[in-house]
């Protein structure tokens, strides 16, 4: 039995991404999902269980994801966005700023699915760029 099943992931989502990222990305959002965890060693296990690599290679090709300029997190956030208006007339958007290591803040955007808040982009600004109000 298999202690990860795999997790339904609109295959549109993924569509504007290269084949490669693609398998890797979700192999990732399934390892989150499963794990219920982000944590990038836990990642690296589910990856090395599911391809049967070791954990150092499956850590170094979580780490090339994260790393690789060409991964558009922008691209990614409009295709959620887009699956998840799918069949809605309104969607809501919260946003949320939230203290990080000084002098540091972070804005968390997400979509309101039922009673949950799915966080689906984050930015992080230094306290002395944002000017006025945070809400601004």
């Amino acid at each position: 039995m298999n202690p990860h099943p795999k997790l339904p992931v609109p295959q549109s989502l993924l569509r504007p991404l290269p084949k490669s990222q693609s398998k890797t990305v979700l192999l990732a959002v399934q390892a989150i999902a499963s794990m219920a965890q982000a944590a990038s060693l836990a990642i690296a296990a589910f990856f090395s269980q599911a391809s049967g690599s070791q954990i150092d290679s499956a850590l170094t090709r979580f780490y090339r994801l994260l790393h690789n300029p060409r991964l558009d997190d922008l691209q990614i956030t409009k295709q959620f966005f887009s699956v998840l208006a799918q069949g809605r007339s309104s969607s809501w958007i919260p946003l949320d700023w939230t203290e990080w290591h000084p002098p540091l803040r972070m804005l968390w955007a997400s979509v309101i699915v039922g009673t949950r808040a799915l966080p689906v982009q984050s930015a992080v600004f230094c306290q002395i760029d944002i000017l006025h109000s945070q809400n601004a």
